[in-house]
């Protein structure tokens, strides 16, 4: 409408101008006729060649009728089937969108999009902005599927890799890592104590256990999910385990859920083939997820358990040490809220995913039904039952 009114002044103005000086009507009139018919070309364009860079308001309002005319053309035609499938084909194309359509032509856009996302970290400043990128994260993560019901999808594993090409900084490189980012805003969550805003401190480290939680469940999706670097430094392990004993007991849970799955993302990479034939990549994957356990943490209750000796033990292991953390909370008079207790299920259900009984030993087992029993045994809202 905007552009409109634009392109009417103009037309007002030349037919004013007439009345007056035929010479200066002219020179107006050759000059809007000139920005009109490139306003209508950069219109046009992307309707015709898709990898068009320019556009202007009503591209999308003529792509949008362009189809609609044809769909409706070769309705009349349906009874071809492959004018019916090309009437199909249209018809997914509006559904989608235009900017979908167009996106879907960019040539090499997931170069494209890590570039951007790289750029867009090397840009934050301070912690603020560092804590805008995290929060962003899991809509990023999930932007190709908007339930986020499947997190499996082949796009969403296109964009873990996006987000996972962070943690890693190419030699003589300048730039930070996302974890050492992660660790920066962590410590501003433990040093800021006293000094940041109650509120304020705690909405940052739920934002960074979120997204350290989210890229986990997504390296989890992938097939096999050692192409997602967790190379964590450990200043933010150490930090994450800090907050999971929080006294703000919303941090504490965040912090827990996300040490939790980050925990076994890390024990599908360790086990992987190609990690076990890697002797540096082991060692790395070895030693964050020793930190994420809180291995090398005297105030941590795995602090003399280190690495599991028993591999196959190791993730229904991290079930049980999870339960045992949250039934800590509640003994410290935690009261989740139903969104909270949402996120331990969610938690419970990526450790538990592709369990079965009969692959670990008897001592894990048994130390898991009585864990589970306190578990259900525990004090918890009314409204806790799904959980």
């Amino acid at each position: 409408m905007l552009h409109a009114a634009i392109f009417l002044f103009f037309v007002g103005l030349v037919e004013f101008l007439f009345a007056f000086n035929d010479e200066v009507a002219e020179v107006i009139l050759v000059a809007v006729s000139a920005f009109a018919a490139l306003y209508i070309i950069l219109t046009g364009l992307p309707v015709i060649f898709q990898n068009c860079p320019f556009q202007t308001p009503l591209t999308s309002v003529l792509w949008y009728i362009g189809h609609s005319i044809a769909i409706g053309f070769l309705f009349l035609f349906r009874c071809s089937r492959h004018v019916s499938a090309k009437s199909e084909e249209l018809v997914d194309h509006v559904c989608q969108g235009f900017d979908t359509y167009i996106v879907s032509y960019v040539k090499h856009k997931n170069q494209w999009d890590k570039a951007a996302l790289r750029e867009t970290l090397d840009l934050c400043r301070d912690d603020g902005e560092v804590e805008s990128f995290l929060e962003a994260i899991p809509g990023y993560l999930y932007i190709d599927n908007k339930t986020g019901s499947d997190i499996g999808n082949k796009s969403n594993g296109t964009r873990i890799d996006d987000v996972g090409s962070l943690f890693i900084v190419k030699e003589h490189d300048q730039s930070q890592s996302l974890g050492e980012r992660i660790g920066h805003v962590l410590a501003s969550c433990i040093n800021g104590v006293g000094r940041m805003d109650d509120g304020a401190r705690r909405r940052r480290a739920i934002t960074c256990s979120r997204a350290i939680s989210e890229i986990s469940k997504a390296s989890l999706s992938l097939h096999p999910p050692v192409s997602v670097s967790l190379e964590l430094p450990r200043a933010a392990t150490n930090r994450l385990q800090l907050l999971s004993r929080d006294h703000d007991l919303q941090i504490a849970s965040s912090a827990l859920n996300a040490g939790a799955v980050l925990e076994r993302a890390l024990l599908e990479q360790f086990e992987d083939p190609t990690v076990q034939q890697n002797t540096s990549r082991r060692a790395v994957t070895a030693r964050v997820f020793k930190d994420v356990i809180g291995g090398n943490d005297p105030g941590s209750r795995r602090f003399r358990g280190g690495l599991p000796r028993d591999g196959r033990d190791a993730r229904l292991t991290a079930v049980t040490e999870y339960m045992l953390s949250v039934l800590g909370l509640i003994a410290d008079s935690w009261k989740p809220s139903p969104g909270e207790l949402e996120d331990v299920k969610s938690t419970l259900q990526e450790l538990c995913r592709g369990l079965t009984g009969t692959e670990f030993s008897d001592t894990a087992q048994g130390r898991f039904v009585s864990t589970l029993g306190d578990m259900l045994d525990a004090e918890l809202p009314e409204d806790s039952t799904g959980a």
